[in-house]
């Protein structure tokens, strides 16, 4: 990991801010996720701001990074207003949030990472969710989810329910609103069986998240926009 700390140019940052704080807002970084590469954090303010606890903003910069098992290609944040246990930490004990910290960036997920997430009991959980919706038939089917394609506007997926029973379901992707995606003219393929005309539905993405770009493109999914993170 790279870590830097801006402050006035004309001064040199605080040699106690950049050893205790920088391996600190690290290991922090790194107890909240499996895995992650390329790490790289910013820190920004003056170092008698900092020394409060109270840090202006910080940027990160990470790829190949697995949270709860959903892997992500590329990470661009920015954190502003951060509240900290400086005291503590100075005394060797963990790092930890006093308030909620907006956080602003970019994701980008290529679809070999997007399969690999499907590993993930919060992707596979919610994935089925969104097939027991469209058809309640399945309900008492053990679903596995095979593969994600990605193209332009619109995702498809493939499972395996029950035994060797192959499914596909098939649908647009988009924002609705900063706080809603919209599952648009979905498809859902059983073999002996195809659903089609299914309504259009939007799905509540909580009022931590405020989202301001969702953009599918062949292979790969964009996302840009807003998520608080609680402490």
């Amino acid at each position: 990991m790279n870590a830097l700390i801006t402050d006035n140019p004309t001064k040199k940052p605080s040699r106690l801010i950049g050893n205790i704080l920088s391996p600190a807002i690290e290991l922090w970084l790194r107890s909240q996720v499996q895995q992650v590469s390329n790490l790289k954090v910013q820190i920004e303010g003056k170092s008698r701001q900092i020394l409060t606890g109270n840090i202006p903003g910080v940027s990160i910069v990470a790829s190949d990074a697995v949270y709860q098992g959903l892997h992500v290609t590329e990470i661009q944040l920015y954190a502003t207003g951060i509240l900290i246990n400086l005291g503590q930490v100075i005394k060797g004990q963990p790092l930890k949030l006093l308030e909620k910290v907006p956080v602003t960036g970019k994701l980008q997920l290529q679809q070999a990472d997007i399969n690999a997430s499907l590993r993930s009991p919060l992707l596979s959980n919610a994935l089925t969710e969104l097939l027991l919706k469209l058809a309640p038939q399945a309900a008492d089917k053990q679903v596995q989810w095979d593969k994600i394609i990605v193209n332009d506007g619109q995702i498809r997926l493939c499972a395996t329910m029950g035994d060797r029973q192959q499914i596909i379901l098939q649908a647009g992707l988009k924002l609705s609103t900063n706080q809603e995606l919209e599952i648009s003219q979905p498809t859902i393929e059983i073999p002996g069986v195809s659903l089609t005309n299914l309504d259009s539905f939007n799905v509540d993405l909580g009022a931590e998240v405020e989202l301001e770009e969702l953009t599918l493109h062949q292979g790969k999914i964009i996302c840009r926009g807003k998520i608080n993170v609680l402490p």
